[in-house]
């Protein structure tokens, strides 16, 4: 099943087991279990997460990984938006630790 299909849907049961019920758009989707509320953008990277969990050799191997990384080389830390160093997507330096994970949970999260 696809993300859009699993996303028209109004139940998904994730990896962990836990239930999420789709809510009145714009609102998102609810786990009541935990009392968490997440956005259709949020609920889409988990689904994409959970779905990519099957495939993926590895976060050191992987070029399609739906999480961002960051890695520091020469004292230069690098935020990439998939993969690592060597996958086709092109990183950004950042001067911090801090200024690299900060964008790297930005992307994460979909701010």
């Amino acid at each position: 099943m696809t993300v859009d299909e699993i996303l028209a849907g109004h139940e998904y049961r994730d990896r962990r087991g836990r239930k999420w019920q789709k809510l009145i758009e714009p609102i998102g989707w609810v786990n009541m279990g935990e009392h968490r509320l997440l956005t259709r953008t949020q609920m889409r990277l988990l689904i994409e997460r959970d779905q990519h969990r099957d495939e993926c050799r590895g976060l050191a191997v992987c070029e399609d990984h739906p999480v961002p990384s960051v890695n520091c080389y020469s004292g230069v830390f690098e935020m990439w938006p998939s993969g690592r160093l060597w996958s086709s997507t092109q990183g950004r330096d950042y001067g911090t630790l801090y200024a690299a994970m900060t964008a790297a949970r930005a992307l994460a999260v979909g701010e």
